[in-house]
């Protein structure tokens, strides 16, 4: 649907009716292009279907490959709390944290709080092996920056250790396999 957003000279719709739209500030559609531009950006990284979705499979329960110390990471989109996407494959995470820290309700069609930035918190992801690394960019910086990084063992499992960038709405993290 990311076409019926950025289309209809500056417009973006306010509910699945398509004449049911709203014409864009010049900042609004300034941001809009933005986030257009770094979906496009990273396109192959956020619409790549070999990539299988575990955001509830292997985080936030027992399983715990993948360890946030934010108490308000969820796989669930809500009010108050900071959504994650997780998905993989051989070799490639991917962590996409959305932050609804002050929204009242979790409705695409409803208008929002500007969200201030959020913080930078510690994440952990299992890996098979030490040779990964983790990168990370928002909307704000597209630029793709490597985040310092540890291999840390938790029993015999092994974890690559980080912080994550702050960001304001869209934070993108990928953790692959350093390239010889």
């Amino acid at each position: 649907s990311f076409h019926l957003l950025f289309g209809n000279n500056g417009e973006a719709l306010r509910t699945g009716y398509y004449p049911d739209s709203h014409k864009l500030s010049q900042e609004g559609e300034s941001s809009l292009l933005q986030y257009e531009d770094f979906s496009v950006r990273y396109g192959e990284l956020l619409f790549d279907s070999s990539l299988t979705d575990v955001s509830f499979t292997k985080a936030f329960m027992d399983n715990g490959e993948y360890l946030f110390n934010s108490p308000f990471v969820s796989p669930h989109a809500k009010a108050h709390g900071i959504l994650s996407i997780i998905r993989e494959k051989e070799g490639c995470k991917i962590i996409s944290l959305i932050n609804m820290l002050l929204q009242k309700d979790a409705k695409w069609n409803e208008s929002k709080k500007e969200e201030p930035f959020c913080e930078a918190f510690e994440v952990s992801v299992k890996i098979p092996s030490s040779d990964y690394e983790a990168f990370a960019s928002t909307p704000e910086a597209p630029s793709m920056t490597l985040l310092p990084s540890k291999v840390q063992f938790v029993g015999t499992s092994m974890y690559l250790r980080f912080s994550s960038t702050s960001f304001s709405l869209w934070c993108l993290i990928v953790i692959r396999k350093k390239k010889s």
